[in-house]
């Protein structure tokens, strides 16, 4: 049983890497002439070494509730944490699952009993049953819903950033602060093809336990965000650079905002939905 628990802290750290790179690469190439985009890297990377402390932090409390255990024990259940932890659980199904996991493995360990006689030599067979009946398998109904959810949740935060910035919190001031083609293309690209692929990606990482070499395939789905950026940043064609700044008016009316709010609502519980439909069956 290979342990696989820290892909979490790899992909954050592979990340954060990735981004240094792009902003040194921006750099040598546009120098300091754009310093809200200097500003936007900086943050980001911020956040990312923010979860990489947040992740070893959890690593090391799932290590403390099972330092009673066999180490064979350990090992396993570490992988049946990240298995659990990719699902599409909600945050508190997850918790009881590895409590209830916990427990059962506790038992069979004053038990005498090999964990591969309990798991039946298939973890994430034995895990199965757990995810099913809390509808924690992604399915694509799931998945529109997340990445609507996603999508519109970054629109309404670019626009509340804009009104903030430019101190313009009138009716006025949502008419004049649009948005960028290019910038919702990017992010659309990252909230309907990055995220689901990386969470694909990341649930087959933890079911297969991906080590070594081929756990560096986890970073492949960042390829997409990072390129697009770098394009974006790269570009100077008038031509193109006209089409990517093209103002496109987002929220800029009561009705829009409403409509926005009643789609990020609708998402949420397509999510929902897609949990239920799945216990269900």
């Amino acid at each position: 049983m290979n342990n696989n628990s820290r892909n979490k802290i790899f992909i954050t750290i592979g990340f954060t890497i990735l981004l240094v790179v792009q902003m040194l690469i921006f750099l040598s190439a546009k120098g300091l002439e754009s310093a809200s985009l200097l500003v936007m890297f900086i943050a980001i990377i911020f956040l990312a070494v923010i979860a990489i402390m947040i992740s070893v932090s959890e690593l090391n409390q799932t290590k403390g509730r099972v330092k009673n255990l066999p180490e064979e024990y350990k090992k396993v259940y570490l992988d049946a944490n990240e298995i659990i932890t990719m699902s599409t659980m909600t945050k508190g199904q997850k918790r009881d699952t590895m409590v209830m996991v916990l427990e059962i493995f506790e038992h069979a360990a004053i038990e005498k009993r090999d964990v591969n006689e309990v798991i039946r030599n298939d973890l994430r067979g034995y895990l199965d049953e757990f995810i099913e009946v809390s509808g924690g398998r992604t399915t694509s109904l799931y998945l529109v819903g997340y990445s609507t959810f996603s999508f519109v949740a970054y629109l309404f935060a670019m626009k509340l950033y804009l009104l903030s910035r430019n101190s313009e919190w009138s009716l006025e001031g949502l008419k004049a602060n649009t948005f960028d083609l290019g910038i919702i293309v990017v992010y659309g690209a990252i909230a309907y093809v990055f995220m689901p692929l990386n969470l694909i990606i990341m649930q087959k990482a933890a079911n297969e336990q991906w080590v070594g070499i081929k756990r560096g395939l986890i970073l492949i789905p960042f390829a997409i965000p990072i390129g697009l950026i770098a394009t974006m940043m790269l570009i100077r064609d008038p031509n193109m650079l006209a089409i990517i700044e093209m103002k496109v008016p987002i929220f800029t009316s009561v009705i829009s905002i409403f409509i926005g709010v009643v789609v990020l609502f609708g998402s949420f519980i397509l999510m929902k939905i897609a949990r239920k439909h799945k216990w269900h069956k």
